[in-house]
């Protein structure tokens, strides 16, 4: 059975990246009837939606690349200065790619940009076909090295190991192996360029070969608008949508949290109600039967209440301590706004002082009744509004 993406494989023969024309540029593609050959501009005639370029490594460096973890992080930015001696012209034209480490080694490809370009300009003006990514077939068969497959157009392709690889004529492939240090039997042969094509076609699902499309030449997807130097702020949108949606959902969490602070303050505030004001029953609107409460006991506008007593009468009593004044017992006699306390003195004098000093304050102050004690005085003053 043939699968969609063995029918959409395109495998271009050495030559193609520093080709004049897609006539001139060797092609190898797979049709309901088999895999065909012909030239690139027939094979972009004959091929239908989104297809997979697969290179030669007689265009394109297949090397391996030891480093760090931490210096992986960077690779893309240093790789030109790694390969700088592994190349033939100026690391600035040419385009580079890698991909996932395998102990500290690293795969990576090398091409020259211009002409990746240029081939990917070519596939572009085909309207029914779209190249979505471009690979090499050293690399496709890494897991298969060593080996040898014969190449359309007499060429021959020798991989020694999973990162070495080179294309040369057929003539040579018996001095090969002994060039190498390598014994001849250890190299698997892949006669046939249709076989090749096949085997290609099986190792491509593999999912951690390198993509020579990435970044700049990243292929736009279907249905995807915008000019191309857009193209790469696209993950960093990504990163911002994904950052908004995170603090949207903080803030969800966050105003639940509030509301529910807030619904169990509510309960609090009816509860401490009830408590001050037994008999009472449950406040529908809590802060307005708070102050209608609080200004109850206040007096309202005369000033003659609960707490226009006990403010100051509290102050008082608080400077008498000193003098062995302290409040055992109060009562608020809310229809004559009066208070009752019950008293502990030192002696006489002090709850004269005592009573002095809340006339002195505009009170009226009474000492009802009063006895002595071991301990001192006990009595029970009235103070009210003077």
């Amino acid at each position: 059975m043939i699968t969609m993406d063995e029918q959409r494989l395109l495998y271009l023969a050495p030559g193609a990246l520093r080709a004049d024309s897609p006539e001139a540029v060797q092609a190898r593609w797979r049709t309901a009837a088999g895999s065909t050959c012909g030239s690139l501009s027939e094979a972009l005639a004959a091929m239908r939606g989104d297809i997979h370029l697969v290179l030669s490594a007689g265009d394109v460096l297949v090397t391996r690349v030891s480093l760090s973890r931490r210096q992986g992080r960077h690779i893309q930015k240093v790789l030109p200065y790694l390969l700088e001696e592994s190349v033939l012209g100026r690391a600035e034209d040419l385009w580079f790619a890698h991909g996932r480490p395998s102990e500290d080694r690293y795969p990576v490809l090398a091409c020259e940009r211009q002409g990746l370009e240029q081939l990917l300009d070519w596939c572009a003006e085909a309207s029914h076909a779209r190249i979505i990514g471009a690979w090499v077939d050293a690399d496709l068969l890494r897991d298969d090295a060593p080996c040898m497959a014969a190449l359309d157009g007499g060429d021959l392709l020798c991989l020694p190991d999973a990162g070495q690889a080179l294309v040369l004529p057929q003539g040579e492939a018996a001095q090969l192996p002994a060039l190498l240090g390598l014994d001849d039997s250890l190299f698997e042969r892949i006669d046939e360029p249709g076989a090749l094509f096949a085997r290609l076609a099986e190792r491509f699902a593999a999912v951690d070969r390198v993509n020579l499309l990435h970044s700049d030449l990243r292929p736009v997807r279907e249905g995807q608008d915008g000019p191309a130097w857009l193209m790469p702020w696209v993950p960093v949108a990504r990163l911002a949508a994904a950052v908004l949606v995170c603090i949207w959902v903080l803030l969800m969490v966050q105003t639940w949290q509030y509301e529910k602070a807030a619904q169990q303050t509510a309960e609090a505030s009816v509860t401490l109600y009830q408590e001050l004001f037994p008999g009472t029953g449950r406040p529908q609107m809590i802060v307005r039967e708070f102050e209608t409460q609080l200004n109850r006991l206040g007096g309202g506008a005369g000033g003659s209440g609960f707490l226009a007593l006990m403010g100051p009468t509290g102050e008082i009593i608080g400077a008498a301590s000193g003098q062995g004044v302290t409040p055992r017992r109060l009562n608020y006699d809310e229809r004559e706004s009066i208070l009752m306390l019950d008293l502990n003195a030192q002696d006489f004098s002090a709850l004269e002082a005592l009573r002095e000093a809340l006339q002195s304050a505009g009170l009226s102050a009474e000492i009802g009744t009063a006895r002595s004690e071991a301990s001192g005085v006990t009595a029970r003053m009235r103070v009210g509004q003077g």
